[in-house]
């Protein structure tokens, strides 16, 4: 990560992955606990933080 008073605060990219990466499968194993699936709102929220999920995402956690 970098931080300068012009620019604020910059996550590496790389990181940033990780971290969302790590959120999806936290909050869908969540959800599979419930009996419920929210994929379809996890794609959501990770596309409006601009990450595209493929289907093959989910498939590994299925296997897993």
């Amino acid at each position: 990560h970098h931080f300068s008073r012009s620019e604020g605060l910059r996550f590496d990219p790389q990181a940033l992955e990780l971290w969302i990466t790590q959120r999806l499968m936290l909050l869908d194993d969540l959800t599979k606990q419930r009996g419920e699936s929210q994929r379809g709102n996890l794609t959501q929220m990770a596309q409006s933080l601009g990450y595209e999920l493929e289907p093959a995402f989910w498939a590994l956690l299925d296997q897993a």
